[in-house]
Parts: C-alpha cells; sequence; structure tokens
C-alpha cells in the first residue's frame, strides 16, 4: 500500500503480507483509489551508477527492500490528491501480469495462491452439493490471511469451531522438498500451530480412500487461517491442506490438476467430519 506521496508525483510503498520486491521486479501495477484506478511502474531506478545513495548500489552490497522501491505514476502529487490517492490506497500487480502461462506439464501465474485454492474451494463445493451432513459446515472465503488470518479469525471468534480447513498452497523448500506434481500437500505444522497427530491420522486415511499420495511439510515460516486462528485459541483442531507449487509469492507454479485433487480431499475431509 501507499506509504508516501512524493514531490515528483511518485510514491513510496510498504508490503502487506509476505511481498518482496525481488519477487515482483519493475513491472506494471494498478493503484487503486476509491472509484477508480491508475496505471504505475515499480521502479528501482538506473543500474549505471555508482552513487552510494542509488537503489542499485544496495542491490550489489545487500537485500533489496521496498524502501529502494518507488511506483513512476506520470502525474503530478495535485493529480493524485484529486483522484484520491493517499497514504494507506492499495497497490496491486496490473491485470496482464496476472495472466497463466504453460510450462511444459506445468501453469505458472502470479497469485495462484490464492486463486487455485478458490478454484478448488469452488470444486469441493459442487462435490458436497448433495451431500448429506450431520453438523454445521461453515465454508468461507476470507480477508488479510496473509496479515495474520484476519478474516477468518474474525469468523472464527463467533463460532469457536472444532475445525478449520484451511486450503493454502504447499511451497517447496529445502526443509520439505518435493518434486511438483498434482498430489496434495498436508501442513503438519509451521510457524503458528501443530496439527494433532490425530488429526494427521484423519487426513492419510482420506488420502488412502482417494488414491492420493500426500506431501508432508514441516514448514519453518509461514501460517494459514487454520494455524492463526488456534494460536489465538479460536479453533480448536487446525487443519492445512494445500497446492504443491514452486516460488511462492512471486510467479508461482502448479501441476493444472492439483485444484481438482485438492478439492477431493477437502471434500473428503469435510465427509469424515461432518456425515
Amino acid at each position: 500500500m501507499v506509504s508516501e506521496v512524493l514531490r515528483d508525483g511518485s510514491l513510496r510503498v510498504v508490503p502487506l503480507g509476505g511481498l518482496h520486491p525481488w519477487k515482483w521486479g519493475e513491472q506494471p501495477v494498478v493503484i487503486l483509489p476509491e472509484n477508480m484506478s491508475l496505471s504505475g511502474i515499480v521502479s528501482f531506478g538506473s543500474i549505471h551508477t555508482t552513487s552510494p545513495i542509488s537503489a542499485a548500489h544496495h542491490a550489489r552490497t545487500g537485500p533489496l527492500t521496498w524502501d529502494l522501491a518507488r511506483i513512476i505514476t506520470g502525474l503530478s502529487p495535485a493529480a493524485l490528491a484529486e483522484a484520491g490517492v493517499r497514504p494507506g490506497t492499495r497497490v496491486c500487480l496490473a491485470p496482464e501480469r496476472r495472466t497463466v502461462t504453460r510450462v511444459g506439464g506445468l501453469v505458472a501465474s502470479y497469485f495462484i495462491d490464492d486463486r487455485a485454492d478458490i478454484v478448488a474451494w469452488l470444486l469441493a463445493l459442487a462435490e458436497l452439493k448433495d451431500t448429506s451432513l450431520n453438523k454445521q459446515v461453515v465454508f468461507a472465503l476470507t480477508v488479510a490471511e496473509e496479515v495474520g488470518g484476519n478474516g477468518a479469525s474474525y469468523i472464527m471468534s463467533g463460532m469457536r469451531p472444532d475445525y478449520c480447513i484451511a486450503l493454502e498452497i504447499g511451497p517447496s523448500v529445502p526443509e520439505s522438498p518435493f518434486q511438483v506434481d498434482e498430489q496434495p500437500t498436508v501442513w503438519v505444522n509451521d510457524s503458528y500451530a501443530a496439527t494433532a497427530d490425530d488429526d494427521l491420522n484423519l487426513v492419510e486415511a482420506a488420502c488412502a480412500r482417494l488414491g492420493q499420495r500426500p506431501h508432508w511439510q514441516a514448514l519453518s515460516r509461514g501460517g494459514s487461517d487454520a494455524s492463526c486462528g488456534a494460536s489465538r485459541g479460536l479453533v480448536a483442531r487446525p487443519i492445512t491442506i494445500g497446492l504443491p507449487v514452486e516460488n511462492s509469492h512471486g510467479c508461482e507454479v502448479m501441476h493444472p490438476d492439483a485444484p481438482m485433487e485438492l478439492a477431493r480431499l477437502a471434500a473428503e475431509l469435510v465427509r469424515a467430519l461432518a456425515s
């Protein structure tokens, strides 16, 4: 989001969630004041300098951080103010950068997390349409998962559910490496909470019934709506299942059949817990 409007009409920004400038680079963005959108370009300036105040110099000697970036707008501060741009205005990746690219037998795009999870969510709903359930099941599309699971925590604070099943990505990392395929991932723990052994056995049994071979993941960093809620005492038993991907929080790569397999597992878990 915008943190400052500079005198030349460019913008300073700060991240919301785990967004790093080296995952985006210099590319088009959309600035989103109320009731309209404006175009911008992420900029780190020229590399043809050794000046110690340049972003290029810092990038050669240390990490590339958002305080080194600015968003070029081509507009004056007055024009930006008239459009409603101010600190707090959101900035997102331009639509043309969200297209899906085929990479051999895989697909790639920005924001597979959570776009592909929403696909899996809808597929699971369709599979459960005619299923008779004996317990209340709430399906929710939540906001602010990247900044602490705020939307899910708000819902769960009024419900205190026994279980929360979060649909996520499953990033391939050195602690839990795997070949990206269509098989779902299962988080055994993350930065916020661990899943109970009995519930991991429940997931394993559901995978066995479906003929799935899940990737088991112990993550040293990250969190889901389920684990964030559990860390606050809002849900008793968190379960997080995901889509296996490379390049989390960047141009993510996954198998095109992964959303369907995740949906099958999500639906099977709901049947096992609520039928």
